[in-house]
């Protein structure tokens, strides 16, 4: 009987476990690649119009989606140049935003879509630049509102 007690607790820590992991609702979602530019952007060192060049490889390679893409500056608003690429991160959250690996899958889930960015360029884990903006979406107006994890996590 103390067994089956102890197997029933680790199952139950396990699912308590991966429940934590989960994203709590649309309200603590965030998005990095924006449908419209946010009105508080002054304050943001990169403001641009972007194309994803390509997907890159996740963090945990295995994984079938991936919050790193590299993107193509097509309008210049504040802090690049126009034609530059450079890296993103969305974040790698269960709350973040997440792209297909497969180029031609991202292709017909974007359908030419140029989003907006702003935010601005972070250290990754090897010391190299990498752009992160991370924007909530305010349930009543639909507006997009700086998140509280602008500008963390470093991958």
């Amino acid at each position: 009987m103390r067994l089956f007690g102890t197997t029933a607790l680790v199952i139950a820590m396990l699912l308590a476990a991966e429940v934590s992991l989960a994203c709590r609702g649309g309200t603590f979602e965030t998005a990095t690649l924006l449908n419209v530019l946010p009105a508080d952007v002054a304050s943001e060192q990169i403001v641009a119009r972007v194309e994803i060049v390509e997907p890159l490889t996740p963090l945990v390679a295995s994984w079938k989606v991936t919050n790193l893409i590299r993107v193509r500056v097509v309008e210049a608003i504040k802090g690049v140049r126009q034609g530059q690429t450079f890296k993103v991160d969305t974040g790698g959250t269960d709350c973040d935003q997440v792209f297909p690996r497969d180029f031609r899958t991202l292709l017909k889930t974007l359908h030419n879509r140029r989003p907006y960015i702003a935010g601005r360029f972070v250290a990754d884990r090897s010391g190299k630049a990498v752009f992160r903006g991370a924007w909530y979406m305010a349930p009543t107006s639909g507006d997009y509102i700086r998140g509280p994890r602008q500008y963390g996590p470093r991958h």
